[in-house]
Order: structure tokens, then C-alpha cells, then sequence
């Protein structure tokens, strides 16, 4: 029983080294991640289960002794500190939304493949089918990604940007180039080596990136160097040809020559080497210097820390998720205690593995323990450099445990575990295992299938679906995951247009029966729960907060204390980002229509309660103004805080303060037509000299911009009604009849244009 539990674990590594490569899944919103770490931790710990059960039925415990193993378990338990104070649980330690391969739960399960490689894999005899693995998995992903770039069929690279492609198959071909000069396998294997460096080199030629250059040339000058210690072990130069080749010939393209082909890469955009560090830096002055803010953080790290010189660039508003390598990841989140650990870590395992290259006893032997140490040296490089994902770690901690099974001694602890007391551990042991398993399995079963249903929603969405079953999919989505704050944001907004939905398919609230009212009030009792949810499931979120805010502010005329409940959500966002302009343009919009919600009240015959809304008003248009001030301080050409601060003068009644801040966002906005139709309206509202023509020209431009804007063309008809062209104004009102047939005041107005009626007042804009 017991050999047949170790066939069975082992059967389980050979298929996740062949499959979490391959790994995609395109029914859930990220095909990649999601379902890789799926995989790595149900084959993990299945496999785990079946070793512990071996060693039970084996009736003794045969386990590896040596300093090295205590390193992964110091690492896990500082990152497992650093995931208990984070500031957003679930994606600490469960991961989403792209931060599963830096969650507790794939680190858990990549300690486990840690150790689990190192006592299965301590015999040369399985080192072979390992390494053919290995090498045919990379040889097909290499063929696919390359496939990718040269047809744009992004779809087959399977393991995620191109450059984390490049890297992983560097990493390869360095394995590949040290088991080429062992001549460990037969011809077939040596075939398959040979074509996973010419993979290699063809791909890194398309995307032609100075950083995979340089790994690519360093990883054959690692095997060479190590070939140098030991060159008395290679009598004949012939292994060396093509590595030696491939070697020329990266360096006039790592210096001075151009990618032959002329293919458009992808571009990938993460925050400076630069700016990744200062971020780093002030993180780590602050409240978690120890442990971090949590991993997974690393974009609420980015939100608060970021600089201020990114407001002048296009990404103002980007909320990058990781930096611009994984040390600068890892640094604020999992803080310098996790960050030390897995330095020590490595640093072991680079220690052990330089020393049996250097005390091996046979060629074949050292070369093989060469073919996972170049490559884990590789991937550390990488990892200063640039950021990582599930793979690449998947292959640091592999490669780390192959060169642990090769550094560590034969395990020499043999204990019986006949006696009633081991007996009773081991098996309590593989029963608490067995239970986590289940618990594992049934917990990612679950979370699959909430991320197939709110990849369901958001493609519907996208579609133009149903907002009625978007918002099916996704509450399916919440409930399966409770804890996903990513799922409670996206509902909230779904059913905050399913309420608008509902209220634009009746003129008055008053034609609302009994049913459909209750209906509403739930949707509306529905979306402020949901906001309020994914705001306590990761309070630390700005735009958990930006969420709520925008539904408290839409549903100011039907919640009670909405306006006071949507400011305070802005200003907490703010306050977890307080640099990003576009969340100080969100807190002067609600506090613009607060104001307007106030407005009525301040000709209201009570006059204790007209001046109490009178003094409102003023506080929400001084919030208002100061708020559109600070986004045009962050960011002077942000048009939208322009545009606001030209409503807010518009509403104070400042015509000429309003018309130019208008006049200055059109300059430089000339394609946006509620610029245009907005600067027609103030013109005629200030109606002086001149203004009637540019109220026309302005009403022209946006019907020039959009025929099918209604407004645009009713409002250019009433300048030619002033103007006394009653023949265009009909052309016009005869436009807005076909673009609005059932509307009774088009009607209306065009019979008394027919007539010869015309008039000189403005009319009211249409619903």
C-alpha cells in the first residue's frame, strides 16, 4: 500500500509540472490565475494526503533531516503574519482579481510542492520523466506563445504578458542548455532540448527586450562557468556548439540590432523602477514597517503612496496592482520581516546548491543539480526586475525543491510507527489533513464557480444583455463568495441602474403601484447593502468607497440622509487616495447635486427652514467649488473638474466666470459634445451681446458632433426662432419629431412653428 500511495503522489506532481503551465479556463474573469492556483492546490494537496497516508501504512516515517527544510516554513509563517494584519483579507489570503499567486493559500500550497519535491524527487531515476516534463511543457508553450505574437492570438499564452512568457522560457532554456551539455538523456530528449533553446531564442528575437537578452546570454554563461570549475569532467568541445552559437548571437541584439520582425508586442505598463521604490520607501514608514500592509495589497499601497507627477500622465487613474518587480511587490506588503525570510531562504538554497556543484561526485550528477540552479538564479534576477506571477513562482519553488532533493542527504531518520502513540498522531494527522482537503476542495469548488457567474455577468453586460439577469449573475456571484468585495461592488452598480431602470419606465413616482414600489424600495435597500458590504469586507479599498458614494449619491431623492452619506464615502476615499484627482471630481459632483437637492427648500414659506436650506446650499457649493479646485490643482488639465467648476459658477449664477472655464474645456476637448451643448446653454442664458451667434455656432458644432443628439438640435431651434428663421427652426424641431415621435411637447411646439408661431424664450430641455 504504502508504494502505491507514493505512485500515486508522484503521479500527481508529474501532472501538475505538466498541466499549471497550460492551465486556462476562458468562463472565469481571469482564464489564468484563478484557475492555475486552482490547480496548484488541489493536485498539492492531494498529493500531500497520499504521501502522509504511505508513510502511515509504511508503519514508519522515512523524512529528510537538514537545516535548509526549516527555511520555507519560517517564510510561510512571517507571510502568514503578514496576511493576518492585512488590510484586505480575502485577497491576502485567498487572492482575486489577479492576486492569487501573492495569496497565503498559493504560498501554503507552493511550501507544500517544496517539500513534497524534495522527499519524491531524491532519486536520479525520477529526475528523467521530471525534466522531460518540464522540457516538453515549455517546448509547447513556447510554440503557442510565439504562436500568439506572430498571429495576435492572445488567447494561446497560457502563461500571461509576453514578457512573463520570455522570462519563464528563459528560465527553460537555461534548464535545457545544462541538461543539453550533461547528455543525461537519450536522442529523443536531447531533440526535445535542443528545439526548447531555438524556441527560446526565435520568441525572444519577436519581442526582442533588452532584460531577456541579458537572462538568456547570462543563463548559458552560468552553465559555462560551472562547466569551467569542472572542465576536466568534458574531454570533447562538441556539447558546446550550440549553446555557444546561440550565445554569439544574442549579443549584437542585446546592444545594437533590431528584431527582424516587424510584430506588434504588447505593450506592459507598471509604475517606474523608480517610482516603485519611493512608494516602497513611504510605505514602509508608515503604521505596518514590519509587516507589511498584507499580500495582495499592493494596489491600496499604490492609491495612498503614489506620487504626484503620475497626475500628469494618462494613468492618473490606473490603480496598478503590482510594481515594477516582484521585490518591489513583496517589500510594502509582506513587509521587511516575509521579505527577509524568503531572502534567507533563497540565499540557502543558492548556498547548497553552489556546493554540490562544486562537490559533486560524477559529471551527470552536478550538471543536473546545475539544470535547476541556473534557472532558479535566473528567476531571482527576474524577480528584481520584473513582476512575477503564478507560473513563475510555481518554477522558483520547484526548482528550489529539486535543488534541496539534491543538496540534502538521503534521509536517515527511520522511525517505527508501530507504537499506539505514532500511530494514533499519524493518523490524526491524515484525518485533519483529509477534512482540510475537503474543506479546500469544497471552498475553491465554490469560488470557481462564483468566478464563472461574474464573468457571466459582466460578458451579459457587456453584451447589452438584460440588466436583469446581470444582476442574477452577479448576486449568484456574491452569494457563492461571500468575501469577495469585488463581487458586492459590481452588484451595487447593477442594481443601481436596475432602479433607474425601473423609475425611467414611469413619468412620476406617483404612477408607481403598490407592487412595483415595494419592488423599487428593495432595489434600492439591495444596492445600498451591497455597497455598504464590499466597504466593510475590505474597508481599505478606495474604490469600495467611490462605489458607495455614487450610489448614496444617486439615490438622494428616495434615502434619507443620502447626500450627508455620499459625501462622508468620497471623502473616505480620498483619504485612502488623496492624490487621484478624479476622487476629488466625484466629491465636488455630490456635493453640487446636494446642493441641488437643498435648492427647492430655500423658497419654502417657513422661513427658519429656508434659511437653514439657504445656508446648506452656500456649504455644498463652497465644497463643491473647493473639491473641482483641488482635481484642477492635482491635475490642471483635467477637463472634467473644469467642466463641473463651470456648472458650479453656473449655479451660483457667475455667467461669465462659467461660460469661460467652458470656453477654456472646449479648446482642448473639441470632440465632446456635452461641451459644446452645454456652452450653447450658457450663452443663452447670459444672453448679451453676441451671444445668440455663439449659442448658434456652439449648437452647430454639436449637431456636427452628433445629428442624433435631441437637445443639441431643439435648443439650435429656438436660437433660429430668436433669430427669426422660422423655416430652419422647423427643420430642426422636424429632426427632434423623428428622433422623439410620441413626445407631445415636440409635437406641440412643431404645429406652432407650422403656424408661423415662433417665440423668444428658451424652452425647457427635453426628458
Amino acid at each position: 500500500m504504502s508504494h502505491h500511495f507514493v505512485s500515486v503522489t508522484r503521479w500527481l506532481m508529474f501532472l501538475l509540472i505538466a498541466l499549471l503551465p497550460f492551465s486556462y479556463f476562458p468562463l472565469t474573469s481571469d482564464p489564468l490565475e484563478t484557475t492555475k492556483q486552482t490547480l496548484l492546490v488541489v493536485l498539492t494537496f492531494a498529493a500531500a494526503l497520499a504521501w502522509i497516508a504511505s508513510l502511515l501504512s509504511e508503519k514508519r516515517s522515512t523524512l529528510c533531516r537538514g537545516w535548509l527544510l526549516a527555511f520555507p516554513l519560517l517564510f510561510l509563517t512571517a507571510y502568514g503574519v503578514s496576511a493576518w494584519q492585512s488590510t484586505a483579507p480575502f485577497l491576502s489570503w485567498v487572492g482575486g482579481a489577479g492576486q492569487e499567486y501573492t495569496s497565503f493559500l498559493t504560498m501554503a500550497a507552493l511550501t507544500v510542492l517544496f517539500y513534497l519535491v524534495v522527499h519524491l524527487f531524491q532519486d536520479r531515476a525520477f529526475h528523467r520523466p521530471l525534466h522531460l516534463l518540464l522540457l516538453l511543457s515549455s517546448l509547447i508553450v513556447g510554440m503557442l506563445c510565439t504562436l500568439a505574437l506572430l498571429f495576435e492570438w492572445s488567447f494561446l499564452n497560457t502563461i500571461g504578458t509576453v514578457n512573463a512568457a520570455g522570462v519563464y522560457l528563459v528560465a527553460m532554456s537555461s534548464c535545457a542548455t545544462a541538461l543539453w551539455i550533461a547528455r543525461a538523456f537519450g536522442t529523443m530528449e536531447r531533440g526535445v532540448c535542443a528545439l526548447v533553446l531555438v524556441t527560446a531564442f526565435f520568441y525572444l528575437l519577436i519581442i526582442d527586450y533588452w532584460l531577456l537578452w541579458m537572462l538568456f546570454a547570462l543563463s548559458i554563461t552560468l552553465v559555462f562557468a560551472f562547466v569551467l570549475c569542472r572542465s576536466r569532467d568534458f574531454p570533447s568541445i562538441g556539447r558546446f556548439v550550440l549553446p555557444l552559437i546561440l550565445l554569439v548571437a544574442v549579443i549584437p541584439f542585446w546592444f545594437w540590432m533590431t528584431s527582424p520582425f516587424s510584430v506588434s508586442v504588447p505593450a506592459e505598463v507598471t509604475p517606474s523602477a523608480r517610482a516603485s521604490r519611493e512608494i516602497a520607501g513611504r510605505a514602509l514608514s508608515g503604521e505596518a514597517a514590519a509587516y507589511g500592509t498584507g499580500p495582495g495589497t499592493y494596489a491600496l499601497v499604490y492609491a495612498r503612496e503614489r506620487g504626484e507627477g503620475v497626475n500628469q500622465t494618462e494613468f492618473f487613474n490606473t490603480r496598478f496592482d503590482r510594481a515594477s518587480s516582484l521585490v518591489w511587490t513583496w517589500l510594502p506588503t509582506i513587509g521587511p520581516l516575509g521579505f527577509s525570510a524568503f531572502v534567507i531562504f533563497a540565499f540557502s538554497l543558492l548556498v547548497s546548491g553552489l556546493r554540490k556543484i562544486v562537490s559533486g561526485n560524477s559529471r551527470e550528477e552536478w550538471l543536473e543539480a546545475s539544470a535547476a540552479l541556473v534557472p532558479f538564479i535566473i528567476l531571482l534576477l527576474s524577480a528584481g526586475f520584473y513582476h512575477f506571477n503564478l507560473t513563475l513562482l510555481f518554477l522558483l519553488f520547484l526548482f528550489g525543491g529539486l535543488i534541496a532533493a539534491r543538496a540534502l542527504p538521503r534521509p536517515a531518520l527511520h522511525k517505527s510507527v508501530r507504537a499506539p502513540a505514532l500511530r494514533l498522531f499519524a493518523s490524526l494527522v491524515l484525518t485533519i489533513g483529509a477534512l482540510c482537503f475537503l474543506v479546500v476542495i469544497f471552498f475553491t469548488s465554490q469560488r470557481y464557480a462564483a468566478e464563472m457567474a461574474y464573468a457571466k455577468g459582466v460578458r451579459a453586460d457587456r453584451n447589452n444583455a438584460d440588466i436583469a439577469e446581470v444582476v442574477r449573475l452577479l448576486d449568484t456571484a456574491a452569494t457563492l463568495n461571500r468575501f469577495d468585495d469585488r463581487a458586492y461592488r459590481v452588484l451595487a452598480e447593477a442594481l443601481l441602474y436596475r432602479v433607474g431602470e425601473q423609475l425611467a419606465s414611469v413619468s412620476a413616482a406617483a404612477e408607481l403601484t403598490p407592487e412595483s414600489r415595494a419592488y423599487v424600495q428593495a432595489l434600492v435597500a439591495s444596492s445600498v447593502n451591497a455597497a455598504v458590504r464590499a466597504t466593510e469586507l475590505s474597508p481599505n479599498h478606495p474604490v469600495n468607497w467611490l462605489m458607495r458614494g455614487r450610489v448614496y449619491r444617486e439615490l438622494m431623492s428616495v434615502v434619507p440622509n443620502a447626500a450627508a452619506f455620499s459625501l462622508s464615502a468620497f471623502e473616505q476615499a480620498i483619504k485612502l487616495e488623496p492624490l487621484n484627482p478624479s476622487n476629488w471630481n466625484e466629491l465636488g459632483i455630490a456635493s453640487l447635486a446636494a446642493a441641488e437637492r437643498e435648492r427647492p427648500l430655500t423658497v419654502a414659506q417657513d422661513k427658519e427652514a429656508a434659511a437653514r436650506a439657504k445656508a446648506l446650499v452656500e456649504d455644498f457649493m463652497k465644497k463643491a467649488e473647493a473639491a473641482f479646485g483641488r482635481a484642477i490643482e492635482l491635475k490642471p488639465n483635467y477637463a472634467p473638474a473644469h467642466y463641473q467648476l463651470s456648472l458650479a459658477y453656473e449655479r451660483q449664477g457667475r455667467l461669465n466666470d462659467a461660460i469661460g472655464k467652458m470656453e477654456s474645456v472646449a479648446r482642448y476637448n473639441l470632440q465632446d459634445v456635452g461641451v459644446a451643448f452645454q456652452l450653447g446653454q450658457l450663452y443663452l442664458r447670459r444672453n448679451g451681446l453676441g451671444d445668440l451667434e455663439r449659442a448658434r455656432r456652439s449648437f452647430e458644432y454639436a449637431v456636427s458632433l452628433a445629428p442624433s443628439y435631441s437637445n443639441a438640435r431643439w435648443f439650435l431651434a429656438s436660437v433660429y426662432e430668436q433669430e427669426g428663421d422660422v423655416r430652419a427652426a422647423i427643420a430642426q424641431v422636424e429632426e427632434v419629431l423623428e428622433l422623439n415621435p410620441s413626445n407631445q411637447l415636440v409635437k406641440s411646439r412643431f404645429d406652432r412653428l407650422l403656424k408661423g408661431q415662433a417665440s423668444t424664450e428658451p424652452p425647457v430641455p427635453l426628458p
